[in-house]
């Protein structure tokens, strides 16, 4: 077994590792992860990585994650986010990591819990940290963790209470509060206003076929993907949020409504929606938007 100690220096996540025999191993150009440990326990733990080096480490080394014990006096939580070389792992949100996190923006954000008391996973498997994730974003979806907490929220977001992410984040507060009757008639109205805009898309069919038929059969180079419609109903827009944020629920936040004419191109998808976006305005009163997912 190969003991470690996960601790906390000057808010950054460093692991000090005990290796029996001979010096440790390290690929090419990366010796300066490693410090001697000139801590008072330095003769119960040898070195000293950070937590972003951790891995590489026991890789180098040969050391499986299943053979090491974690210090009970190691620290309980901490967070951090890493994507494509830009990481950092702290204790402590301070207000500078957390402008750092947004200046990067926001990757995926983890909560790390130490695993000192030797648990799996669902598949058996003993491992150094459990993690799940607080927040994930990208430019057009939002993902915020079941499990984040109210004070949580308030420290990674700070005074950027006008940003998507909070306002993602707050539904997701929200969303635990719901009942199952509220969850229930949610769904319906969700699902009700979705009928609503595809009995309209369906009715005028042969309007937006004979705009696109020109159209189909033409090469427009590679727009292979889909189109999603949003409405900007404010109501069904929260109605959505609620519902994605809720646990056990699959929602996402376009609509889901087909076009008449189904095919790979988003160009003539976009043209379908084009065709038709003036006659929804008219029918059910609200502004309907698309926007486009390259494949």
């Amino acid at each position: 077994m190969v003991k470690v100690k996960i601790v906390n220096k000057n808010n950054t996540v460093k692991v000090k590792i005990k290796l029996e025999g001979s010096s440790c191993i390290y690929y090419k150009g990366e010796k300066r992860n490693i410090r001697m440990n000139m801590d008072e326990d330095r003769k119960e733990y040898t070195y000293i990585v950070p937590y972003h080096y951790f891995y590489r480490f026991l890789d180098a080394n040969g050391i499986s994650e299943k053979d090491i014990e974690v210090d009970k006096e190691s620290i309980d939580t901490f967070y951090g986010y890493d994507q494509w070389g830009n990481f950092d792992f702290f204790v402590k949100p301070t207000k500078a990591k957390v402008a750092n996190w947004w200046n990067y923006d926001c990757p995926m954000l983890s909560r790390y819990e130490v695993n000192k008391d030797e648990s799996v996973t669902i598949l058996g498997m003993k491992i150094v940290c459990f993690s799940s994730i607080l927040c994930e974003a990208s430019w057009n979806y939002t993902s915020i963790g079941e499990d984040i907490t109210e004070e949580e929220v308030a420290l990674f977001v700070g005074d950027r209470t006008h940003t998507h992410i909070y306002n993602e984040m707050k539904k997701a507060l929200e969303a635990r509060e719901l009942k199952v009757d509220d969850i229930e008639q949610m769904k319906k109205d969700i699902a009700a206003y979705d009928e609503k805009v595809q009995r309209v898309i369906d009715e005028n069919k042969e309007i937006i076929l004979e705009k696109i038929e020109p159209y189909k059969e033409q090469n427009f180079g590679l727009d292979c993907g889909w189109v999603n419609l949003y409405t900007e109903n404010e109501e069904y827009r929260e109605k959505r949020k609620l519902l994605k944020n809720t646990k056990g629920e699959y929602c996402l936040e376009y609509m889901s409504v087909k076009l008449p004419y189904r095919c790979q191109s988003t160009t003539v998808q976009r043209m379908q929606f084009d065709a038709i976006k003036d006659i929804l305005k008219k029918e059910i009163g609200d502004t309907i938007y698309a926007s486009t997912q390259l494949d």
